[in-house]
């Protein structure tokens, strides 16, 4: 699945003539009615990424994901600069900053550009870094927009979508003006 959802979605031939995609994984749910369209409203603001919470992954699952981000973005002054602009940290901790891409819209040519392909490319040029040391497509997504867009002008995180995650409901949900019953 990580995999899939770093790269391979991108080849897949049901989204080829398609700008956005809207994921949403068989564990989350949209549980109440949505007052907006999400694709429509990156469309219209001419964004390029959509998410809904900002969380970590630990230093387990992206053994070595540091080092790498850094030396990739060492060789390409463009990318260092554009990270360091977004306020790229390489946390003390070690746990990767990830977007909960459980639900994420993504503008499908802006992560088909020749740099972004370069980063995955570079990624995928070791199967070890996704298969073995288990880095995940949330923190993968996380360094590539970070890499390779203005977070301020560029991404839009989703805080008041009625979204349900397995036991996470982003901090910035619309929880409390929800018209549902407590069934969660």
């Amino acid at each position: 699945m990580c995999q899939f959802f770093f790269s391979g979605i991108f080849d897949h031939p049901r989204i080829r003539s398609l700008d956005y995609y809207l994921r949403l994984d068989t564990d989350s749910f949209i549980v109440d009615q949505m007052s907006y369209d999400p694709i429509s409203l990156l469309y219209q603001d001419d964004k390029k990424y959509g998410f809904v919470a900002v969380a970590t992954d630990p230093p387990h699952v992206t053994e070595g994901f540091f080092p790498f981000v850094r030396a990739f973005a060492k060789r390409r002054p463009a990318v260092q600069a554009q990270m360091e602009k977004n306020g790229w940290q390489y946390p003390e901790n070690e746990r990767a900053f990830a977007y909960q891409n459980n639900f994420e819209v993504v503008h499908i040519p802006s992560f088909q550009t020749p740099e972004v392909k370069g980063w995955v490319n570079a990624v995928n040029a070791n199967p070890l870094r996704i298969y073995k040391y288990r880095w995940g497509d949330a923190p993968l997504r996380y360094a590539a927009v970070h890499m390779f867009f203005d977070v301020e002008r560029d991404v839009e995180m989703f805080c008041d979508l009625p979204y349900y995650h397995q036991v996470h409901i982003p901090s910035c949900s619309y929880a409390e003006n929800s018209t549902l019953p407590e069934i969660f």
